[in-house]
Parts: C-alpha cells; sequence; structure tokens
C-alpha cells in the first residue's frame, strides 16, 4: 500500500484516504446497508462526519464497526499509524513520531 506523504499535511484528505481504505465500495448504514439514504447528523469533529441513515434511523460516522471504532486521533494520525504498520515500522518509533507512550499508541 503506498501513502504519499505529501497526502498526510491535509486532516480532509486524510480522511477522505481513510474512507476510500474502510469502505471501498462506498460508505453504507452498519446496520442496514442502505447507502442512499445518509445525511449528515453531526460535524463536531471535523472533518469526520456523523450519518445518520434515512432508512432506520441509525448514527454512525465511517470508522463504526472497522478496527478504527473508538480511537479519538486525528485522521492524518490514523494514517501515519495505518503507513507505519504497512511498513513493518517499531512502534517506539511510531510513538515518537507523534509524541505520545508506545502503549497508548492505538488507544
Amino acid at each position: 500500500m503506498d501513502f504519499p506523504l505529501i497526502d498526510l499535511m491535509d486532516e480532509h484528505a486524510c480522511y477522505n484516504r481513510l474512507v476510500e481504505l474502510l469502505h471501498p465500495d462506498g460508505l453504507a448504514c452498519p446496520r442496514c446497508g442502505a447507502a442512499d439514504r445518509l445525511g449528515i447528523h453531526r460535524r463536531h469533529r471535523e472533518p469526520v462526519i456523523d450519518y445518520q441513515c434515512g432508512r432506520c434511523g441509525r448514527v454512525f460516522n465511517a470508522f463504526t464497526g472497522t478496527p478504527l471504532q473508538g480511537l479519538r486521533r486525528p485522521p492524518a494520525q490514523l494514517l501515519l499509524i495505518l503507513r507505519g504498520i504497512a511498513d513493518a515500522a517499531p512502534t517506539a518509533q511510531l510513538a515518537r513520531e507523534l509524541g505520545c507512550d508506545r502503549k497508548h499508541l492505538l488507544g
């Protein structure tokens, strides 16, 4: 997998890349699978958007139901972590680059 560093400078570009990686067939409701009736529910964590399904009412975001669910890192940091994993970088190195303890790298 290629992760061009230039794309890591923009949170919106990083978020869009994560959505493409996590949902290659397009974003859909994790409960009912609807992809055509998704409305914006909240934007309080821009660029991460919370959607509400117009069919079943479920509120979710692009990370719901994925290994990234519950992680409270900005999209650029998440993409850097994925890049490090793909490059087999040591967790200590990733933690130094992100300015955190390696025990809390994915927390």
